[in-house]
């Protein structure tokens, strides 16, 4: 058996400015420096951990209001990613390869309305990624995402020790 470890640390600036809320709506836009662990295939023993170099901006508005038995909360933003080397499923190989730099530009939006007996919840993310040598498309990155979710509670009509279940 064949054993690799390694470690590192980095630090992952970020700064946001956020202006409101105004009448439950508050405008926000960050930017920051990140980064993502590559694939272990390139670990090796005495190295630092090689991180991909993330640059990430973005900016958008949020709405909260709420009443005694609902709560609204919707976001909408928009962003840009850049990635200095990205992995990606290279369907030759049948793995996740290395490339260089990618960036993903596009929009992210969710709404989540709760209330005394349910909780619902929409998100959706439109997205453009490419690669920035050739601008291509990067394979099996999805341009569109699209999820919900719904719950119904209640109490229901046992309740052990005097405490009803929910």
């Amino acid at each position: 058996d064949t054993r690799a470890s390694t470690g590192s640390m980095l630090m992952q600036p970020r700064a946001s400015l956020l202006l409101g809320p105004f009448s439950g709506v508050t405008f926000s836009v960050s930017r920051g420096t990140g980064a993502r662990s590559l694939d272990p295939q390139y670990v090796a023993q005495g190295y630092d951990t090689p991180f991909a170099k993330v640059t990430a901006t973005d900016g958008g508005v949020s709405f909260a209001s709420g009443t005694d038995t609902v709560e609204v909360t919707a976001r909408s933003t928009f962003f840009q990613t850049h990635v200095d080397q990205d992995l990606f499923f290279n369907q030759t190989e049948g793995r996740a390869t290395l490339a260089g730099g990618t960036t993903r530009t596009g929009w992210s939006g969710n709404v989540r309305v709760t209330g005394t007996w349910f909780d619902l919840a929409t998100s959706m993310t439109l997205t453009r990624a490419t690669f920035d040598d050739t601008h291509l498309l990067i394979p099996y990155a999805p341009s569109l995402v699209h999820r919900s979710d719904a719950s119904l509670f209640s109490d229901l009509p046992l309740a052990p020790m005097g405490h009803a279940l929910r």
